[in-house]
């Protein structure tokens, strides 16, 4: 427990060159660091350039007094900490309640007992130092939790941006396929052209089920996936916007992938300016202003 004191500075303050000598003797005698100051405005000024771990404090001295220079100390926070000790000649109840209410932790008599003052001394010094130690080790649990939590969050959102850019990758590979779909529906209809009225009506029907059917199927796949990254975002948008329709949280699941206006278009099989309408549309459901940034917005919920 001693070796905690080591180095411990200590701001001794008396007008009496005398009582300062004796107090510095005893003091640096058990290997304190002493710092005498004989005048209560030039303690203040070695208390904030200091920083002692205690302050030993005469009361009677000229302004300012030792009450005056322990309330200055005690409403700066540079210095508030540092825990003083009054000396004091006075024995009336009065003025040693003043000096705890003016901040003081302790109050020593003069003439002191030597034994009696290291014993206060060193018992002060303990508590601010183990103080400052079970700060210390807050503080530094406090840091080793952050830097764990630091290093989970960078872990999720690494995995998460993995995640999500395989399922980018797989609606791309999704809009690959639908192209060459798209590509065979036209062959289809320009075939049919050359068939009978009532032949042509029944083909273009399935030919559209077909189309609807593809594009059902591409984002129940895309869906699936998605939910699985981000379970809780068709709810959120609902709960704040529950006159979305299908379509619409649809388009908010391809923005939050950050899919371009071209790739959203190839995946639902529709045209660019089609997507672009649907956009303008969805921002107006949302209360968007003209400047506000869509996608930004809809990344966050």
């Amino acid at each position: 427990m001693e070796n905690i004191l080591l180095n411990s500075s200590i701001l001794i303050v008396d007008d009496s060159f005398e009582t300062l000598s004796l107090l510095g003797k005893i003091l640096t005698k058990h290997n304190f660091n002493v710092v005498p100051a004989s005048s209560g405005s030039q303690a203040i000024a070695l208390a904030r350039s200091k920083k002692p771990d205690l302050i030993l404090l005469d009361i009677n001295m000229p302004e300012p007094d030792g009450f005056m220079v322990c309330e200055t100390l005690k409403k700066d926070p540079e210095t508030q900490h540092i825990p003083i000790i009054f000396l004091t000649g006075k024995t009336n109840e009065d003025d040693i309640l003043k000096g705890f209410q003016s901040g003081a932790l302790d109050y020593i008599q003069k003439p002191f007992n030597q034994s009696e003052l290291l014993a206060r001394v060193r018992t002060h010094l303990k508590l601010v130092k183990l103080q400052q130690k079970s700060l210390e080790h807050i503080y530094l649990l406090h840091q080793q939790e952050l830097e764990l939590f630091q290093k989970e969050k960078e872990q999720a959102e690494s995995e998460l941006d993995f995640k999500n850019k395989e399922l980018i990758n797989m609606a791309i590979q999704l809009t690959k396929f639908n192209k060459s779909a798209e590509r065979f529906i036209y062959t289809l209809n320009d075939a049919i052209t050359s068939l009978e009225p009532e032949q042509q009506d029944k083909l273009s029907c399935m030919i559209r089920s077909f189309s609807l059917q593809l594009q059902d199927d591409t984002w129940n796949e895309i869906e699936l996936l998605f939910l699985n990254l981000h379970s809780n975002f068709f709810n959120n948008l609902l709960a704040q916007f529950p006159g979305l329709t299908k379509n619409e949280l649809r388009l908010c699941a391809f923005l939050r992938l950050n899919l371009s206006i071209k790739d959203i278009a190839s995946i639902t099989m529709q045209t660019e300016e089609t997507i672009k309408k649907s956009r303008y549309r969805l921002r107006q459901k949302l209360n968007m202003a003209s400047d506000e940034n869509l996608n930004g917005y809809i990344m966050q919920c």
